[in-house]
């Protein structure tokens, strides 16, 4: 079956949350019984997340995607947020107002 306007909305925002938390307990600690984030203990992961080019890729001298040219030479955090900001904006621009969101979504696809 096919999801309603609002079942997507409603379900991409909760995802997009849920990615939040996740990356600030991993990155900060806190929350999902992270105590210490690797922020304070990994320096690999410092150098992937926020230094300058794309360890992360096959090929690490080309940071160059054709959507978002130049955003992932600035680190995968950079990248991330990038992503989950266009997910927001999409949501703002696209779906209902966010009084509308239901957690009916949860139902329909487990």
């Amino acid at each position: 079956s096919r999801m309603s306007k609002r079942d997507i909305a409603s379900a991409l925002n909760f995802y997009l949350q849920e990615l939040r938390r996740a990356n600030d307990a991993v990155r900060l600690g806190g929350d999902l019984s992270i105590t210490v984030g690797a922020d304070f203990r990994n320096k690999l992961h410092n150098e992937v997340m926020y230094g300058k080019g794309c360890p992360w890729r096959e090929d690490p001298t080309d940071c160059s995607t054709p959507e978002r040219p130049h955003a992932a030479a600035n680190g995968l955090y950079h990248l991330s947020l990038s992503f989950m900001d266009a997910v927001g904006s999409v949501l703002k621009r696209y779906g209902p107002p966010p009084s509308e969101y239901t957690d009916d979504f949860l139902r329909k696809v487990r």
